[in-house]
């Protein structure tokens, strides 16, 4: 399907190829959209309909890829699916010219003319993230990624998600002008929270911001520039990376339980309550465990699994087990493979040491799931059902 748009004020022609007013325009339908029943919320008014139908293309979840045209006055959109076609499966209750029905009246599903019907239409717009004041899409991501994060240290302290904070610091990241900083006072009562902020330096990854967990990953990057033994930065470090060191301090402190994110264009502020000390080093050495795996392995899900496997062992007449860590950096190695989607190598392929060896595979297609499986034995539990 296409989507078109026309400049219609000469004055602003080069803003056709300097800003995405294109894009504001058609995603400004999503208020003529009703999210309860993917209906148009007006039936009789060519110009509300026209702007659904914008949005409605614009956002079709079966749609992958994109492609623009421009000349002049003149963009148009082209929305294609994986295979580069044209997509089809999203018509509306007519293809032909206005009126599409005798309006008002409203079509039903069982109208001859060609039409998916509205309840596919809903099945295609996603959800608005941005509810109540805060972005709900992102701050359930975020938390998540944050949980993952902090279980590769020893001692895992799960976050939890404050609502009422993510409603603050969405409401300031949305004022006008706001270019990544907040002031202690626009803070208020979270004045003692720690705080990180993150700003995207490339267009290109504007949607990675909102998509993927690039500002987490990015704040816990600081990891390397951190002396877990001393509890400060390391030696020799200049202001940019003591900087980073203080952003991965701020998310993995054991201190803080609550946390909530504000997303606005290129930008991700975080909160952290309570805030720590985080410039003394006895006060990070005690909130801040050590990483799990420095040493080719998870030492902390290597510990954690193999006592819950000896509970079960213990259960039968069968002796426990000992921590193999050889094999232990054999497994993690491959796992560590850009390439790997849960395949192992065959019994032959194996180094020769293993070859012989039993193996078991868990996958968990829950994102949630991804610091339980890390920090809890729901893995070893999962396996033991089999009995």
């Amino acid at each position: 399907m296409d989507n078109i748009f026309e400049e219609t004020d000469a004055a602003k022609l080069n803003e056709l190829v300097t800003t995405a007013v294109h894009t504001d325009y058609w995603y400004a339908g999503n208020t003529e959209f009703n999210y309860l029943n993917g209906e148009p919320m007006a039936w009789n008014e060519k110009a509300r309909y026209t702007k659904y139908q914008d949005f409605t293309k614009m956002m079709w979840k079966k749609s992958s890829k994109v492609g623009f045209g421009i000349r002049g006055k003149w963009v148009i959109a082209r929305y294609c699916d994986d295979n580069m076609k044209y997509t089809k499966d999203i018509a509306y209750p007519s293809q032909h010219a206005w009126p599409f029905f005798p309006w008002p009246n409203r079509p039903v599903e069982t109208t001859t003319e060609k039409f998916i019907g509205f309840k596919t239409i809903k099945a295609n717009i996603g959800k608005l993230c941005v509810v109540d004041g805060y972005n709900d899409c992102y701050n359930k991501a975020a938390l998540l990624a944050h949980n993952e994060a902090r279980a590769r240290l020893e001692g895992y302290v799960p976050l939890e998600l404050d609502i009422d904070m993510a409603k603050v610091i969405q409401g300031l990241v949305e004022t006008e002008g706001f270019s990544g900083y907040i002031s202690s006072t626009q803070r208020g009562n979270y004045g003692k929270c720690g705080e990180n902020v993150f700003g995207a330096t490339d267009l290109s990854d504007l949607s990675d911001v909102y998509l993927t967990d690039l500002a987490t990953d990015t704040w816990f990057e600081g990891r390397n520039e951190y002396d877990f033994d001393a509890g400060r930065p390391k030696s020799g470090s200049n202001a940019a990376a003591t900087a980073k060191m203080e952003q991965f301090q701020k998310m993995v402190w054991k201190g803080t339980t609550k946390v909530a994110f504000g997303v606005r264009d290129k930008y991700v502020v975080a909160w952290y309550c309570e805030g720590g000390d985080y410039t003394n080093p006895l006060e990070s050495r005690a909130n801040i465990g050590k990483l799990c795996d420095t040493t080719g392995y998870d030492g902390c899900y290597n510990e954690l699994a193999v006592a819950a496997h000896n509970q079960k062992r213990n259960h039968h007449e069968t002796a426990d087990l000992a921590l193999d860590a050889d094999a232990a950096r054999a497994i993690q190695l491959n796992m560590n493979k850009n390439n790997f989607a849960g395949i192992m190598p065959k019994p032959t392929e194996r180094n020769a040491d293993f070859a012989a060896c039993a193996e078991a595979i868990y996958y968990d297609p829950v994102k949630a799931n991804r610091a339980l499986m890390r920090t809890t034995n729901i893995v070893s539990d999962t396996w033991y059902n089999g009995i």
